[in-house]
């Protein structure tokens, strides 16, 4: 399943939209690492650090308008 070694830099599960193969795998590995504790805090330790600020997000998303502007004024 999940690496120990890949803990530090674990913030979350990735899973193929409607594709249900792809989120059996993903629920199998959160229920992996939640049965490792110490590595359960440590990933859940990760995605409190992330930035969830406003500020973060605004910025993302004018990249993405400028990019969808650029793209359709071509």
């Amino acid at each position: 399943m999940i690496e120990s070694e890949n803990i530090n830099e674990l913030s979350g599960f990735v899973f193929e939209p409607d594709d249900h193969y792809s989120l059996n795998y993903a629920l199998a590995r959160a229920a992996d690492l939640y049965t490792r504790k110490n590595d359960f805090r440590r990933v859940r330790t990760n995605i409190m650090k992330l930035d969830w600020s406003w500020k973060n997000s605004e910025s993302q998303l004018k990249e993405i308008y400028q990019r969808a502007i650029l793209k359709k004024s071509k």
